[in-house]
């Protein structure tokens, strides 16, 4: 029977980095949580190829929007439903307004680069804050 049986993850990570690398038990604090967020992360991506395999193809944005929602997933989902599509403001830049269920906060994505755009940002302004 294994010792770590009742034990969470994250402890056997922080006993492990700590023996294996002599870490600092703050250095392997944070290793711990790189590692769970990175876990997380492809958790999401084996669902979504999952899905895809069943359904002959990845989800619409609408059904994506409802996942992530139904879910509360920590990822920028096209808001109103799913239905936003890019457009190009006044500057030229293509975004599109998007929404994450986990933070419950909106935002525009510049499609591009892939950057949130900051707070304030208005795209019928010309991209002015």
């Amino acid at each position: 029977m294994s010792r770590y049986r009742n034990t969470d993850y994250n402890e056997i990570v922080l006993e492990s980095e700590i023996l294996n690398r002599n870490l600092s038990i703050e250095d392997a604090k944070e290793e711990a949580t790189r590692l769970r967020l990175i876990s997380v992360a492809l958790e999401d991506e084996i669902k979504d190829a999952l899905y895809a395999c069943a359904h002959g193809g990845p989800r619409t944005p609408e059904e994506e929007y409802e996942y992530a929602v139904r879910h509360k997933l920590d990822r920028w989902v096209a808001a109103c439903g799913g239905t936003e599509r890019p457009s190009r403001d006044r500057m030229g830049r293509e975004t599109v307004y998007v929404f994450n269920p986990h933070t419950g906060y909106h935002a525009y994505l510049n499609v591009e680069t892939d950057m949130i755009m900051p707070s304030g940002y208005r795209p019928d302004a010309g991209g002015n804050l």
